[in-house]
């Protein structure tokens, strides 16, 4: 989600990591997360996977060349989805990196990093121990709003704990409807971004939230974080489905790309989407293309 966390402290590897996975990770971490078809890969400038004797893996998850995170890489014609990371990995952005010596693991200072204890988990499952590094530790974190709490690793097992119980979901899903009908944009924006928390709440509040979050499509920087979290409730959310297949056709670009996401991700109850999303296809912006085009793979893969 739209949230943002501050790391401080390090995690420590042992032995140190050897020059070449040094350099293998880091890279990692600073390689977009996405699916790719492995025939268009650039592997002249990709430096190194094979180096530590990785395949590319699946959707290429392995490989790290393309453009950093910190940039642009909407013409990468390698890119599968821009909507998704590869299949098996947490999120598009992977934050954390090895310090220069190899000797600790450490946040790189990437905002909105959502997924931070998968991603931990998943370096040390998918990397660190069969590698035979074990990593051990604690990192403090702190979130925008304040809350505290700690991250730790010891003995292959990542726990994340809050210092202060949270709230009961069904309360917070309340509480967050209720500022997404404020008349604060910016903190309608953060609502919609928050009610994403629903997505584990009881069959009601679920549809509570879905429900405001389709009548929260206007104005567009709200549209864009409504329609990104609409996507997390997959096809429950297929009830807004036609509301969304109007942004479509949306001046801004970019909520044509997100109602695409969002389409993609609602199951049976979107096809009807689907010719509105065939003409989009045709979209002189790539975002709102490819997310056409991974939209349409979703809903006729479903059925």
């Amino acid at each position: 989600m739209g949230y943002d966390l501050r790391f401080d402290g390090r995690f420590d590897i042992a032995p140190p990591l050897p020059p070449d996975r040094n350099r293998y990770l880091t890279a990692f971490s600073l390689s977009w997360r996405r699916p790719r078809d492995p025939s268009k890969l650039d592997n002249a400038a990709e430096p190194g996977h094979e180096a530590v004797g990785l395949p590319v893996g699946p959707e290429a998850a392995f490989y790290v060349g393309g453009a950093p995170h910190t940039h642009d890489d909407g013409d990468d014609v390698s890119v599968l989805s821009f909507a998704r990371p590869p299949e098996g990995q947490p999120g598009v952005r992977c934050c954390w990196r090895p310090t220069p010596d190899g000797s600790h693991l450490e946040w790189d200072g990437c905002e909105k990093f959502g997924a931070y204890s998968d991603w931990l988990r998943y370096l040390a499952e998918t990397f660190l121990g069969p590698w035979g590094h074990s990593l051990s530790g604690r990192v403090r974190w702190t979130g925008e709003d304040g809350a505290e709490g700690t991250l730790s690793a010891h003995d292959g097992v990542v726990a994340d704990e809050a210092d202060v119980p949270e709230t009961p979901l069904d309360e917070e899903v309340r509480s967050w409807i209720t500022c997404l009908r404020t008349a604060d944009v910016e903190m309608r924006i953060v609502a919609a971004r928050e009610l994403g928390c629903a997505v584990h709440a009881d069959t009601g509040s679920r549809r509570a939230a879905i429900a405001a979050l389709v009548d929260a499509l206007e104005p567009p920087e709200l549209a864009k974080a409504a329609l990104e979290t609409l996507g997390e409730f997959g096809e429950e959310a297929g009830v807004g489905s036609t509301q969304v297949g109007r942004l479509l056709e949306h001046a801004d670009p970019q909520v044509r790309y997100w109602a695409t996401y969002a389409l993609g991700r609602m199951g049976p109850r979107a096809r009807s989407e689907l010719p509105a999303l065939e003409r989009l296809k045709a979209d002189p912006e790539h975002g709102p293309r490819y997310g056409a085009i991974d939209a349409i793979k979703r809903l006729t893969a479903s059925g």
